[in-house]
């Protein structure tokens, strides 16, 4: 269009009928109650629970049916496709209130009242969360969305994108057994030939979709079929590569925003719609979150309704929720000296959130027993949002300052870019 220095402007993010709620869990049995207080009420369903596994689909759908003493049923990949297609009728028709569900419950589903959504594990993007979340309330009242986070989940995201990391070995040999099987340039072969677990064969499939090696078919999920269209040879092996080590670090990256926005203290809405690139001020018409309005976002939706007039009120008076302040100018020098010196001194080692809570002074069991607080820079940004010092942490990991040693629980090294 000949236009210089065009600047993208995002808006639309915003549900302003919606509350947002982040409820940290000590054990399952403490989410499974919170879940259960959570729908107890008829005015908080029809509701979607989206749970991590088949398995706790199933237990979950057990379990509220049980307790609610209404129909709830689960759903997910593993149930055959008239069950799936039956389970989603149901719901839509409004015979059962609610569905547990794992992120396979989606496409074609727009009812309109959902009144809640309830995350009983944390997704792996703030981006699948906000997709599954915004299914509530899309009729224009207010509605909720929970998400019910547990430390272990924590850990498995850990786990997970460890796992789909792909050394240059194990990507080599599943392109060439997958080309090599190919017969008039076309592939039909069995995931499980090719030496990496199901997952692992999407990614791959993926990276030489990108490298310009195959043009995938539709296939059954433990197939994969395609027209090979180039060699696997050493530009294409450079393109995976490159292709694999940007899918890694993009995974991080979303694992890094979604922790941060569970473990932060900033208005939910507030977090979400910057993370969206949306420039436009939060104007919620009902109790915004648990961090701007804590009793109203962890009750029932007949609370969030009966305090969503005066909500709307101040809305049309033209005036935002209110934000707290940001903190006084800082050196960005000084801050990022700081945290190198608690991720350098800090014994045992530190990770991200645990070095935010040092610098804000935090004063938990782990802390004091540590010693923690005795560190030069303990409390030294108490004025800083948590938020504000994970994304400089966060920056520092991906500039190379700051290094994740991995694991279930990474801890900060130094990195070579300081």
């Amino acid at each position: 269009m000949g236009l210089r220095e065009p600047v993208r402007v995002a808006t639309g993010f915003d549900r302003p009928n919606l509350t947002f709620a982040v409820l940290g869990c000590r054990s399952g049995a403490e989410v499974s109650a919170r879940l259960v207080a959570a729908l107890e009420d008829p005015r908080s369903r029809p509701a979607i629970v989206y749970a991590g596994t088949r398995a706790q689909c199933e237990q979950t759908a057990r379990e509220l049916s049980a307790t609610l003493g209404v129909e709830a049923l689960a759903y997910h990949a593993g149930l055959p496709r008239d069950r799936r297609a039956t389970v989603q009728r149901r719901f839509m028709d409004g015979e059962v209130p609610v569905v547990v569900a794992t992120n396979a419950f989606g496409m074609g589903v727009d009812k309109a009242d959902v009144r809640s959504v309830v995350h009983i594990s944390v997704p792996p993007s703030l981006e699948a969360w906000y997709q599954e979340a915004g299914r509530a309330g899309r009729d224009g009242r207010p509605a909720r969305a929970l998400l019910l986070a547990q430390a272990k989940d924590k850990g498995l995201h850990v786990h997970f994108i460890e796992r789909s990391e792909l050394s240059d070995a194990a990507l080599d040999r599943a392109a060439e057994r997958l080309v090599g099987s190919a017969q008039d340039d076309r592939v039909d072969v069995d995931a499980r030939e090719l030496g990496a677990d199901q997952d692992q064969v999407r990614a791959i499939v993926g990276h030489l979709v990108r490298a310009g090696v195959i043009v995938p078919a539709p296939a059954p999920v433990d197939r994969v079929r395609g027209r090979i269209a180039a060699p696997y040879d050493g530009r294409a092996r450079a393109a995976c590569r490159t292709s694999a080590a940007d899918a890694i670090k993009a995974r991080w990256r979303q694992y890094r925003a979604m922790w941060a926005f569970v473990e932060g203290d900033e208005c939910r809405r507030a977090v979400v719609l910057r993370h969206f690139g949306d420039a436009a001020a939060p104007a919620a018409e009902v109790p915004c979150c648990d961090v701007c309005a804590p009793q109203a976002a962890v009750g029932d939706v007949a609370g969030i309704e009966a305090a969503a007039g005066s909500a709307k009120g101040r809305s049309r008076g033209g005036s935002a929720p209110a934000r707290r302040p940001a903190g006084p100018p800082v050196d960005a020098g000084l801050l990022d000296e700081a945290i190198f010196e608690v991720v350098a001194s800090a014994r045992p080692g530190v990770g991200r959130t645990r070095t935010v809570e040092i610098l804000r002074g935090g004063r938990s069991q782990v802390v004091a027993r540590n010693g923690y607080d005795g560190l030069p820079a303990y409390g030294a940004f108490s004025g800083l949002r948590a938020d504000d010092l994970l994304a400089r942490v966060d920056e520092l990991l991906d500039e190379g300052r700051l290094v994740s040693t991995g694991g279930r629980f990474p801890k900060l090294t130094l990195g070579g870019g300081r």
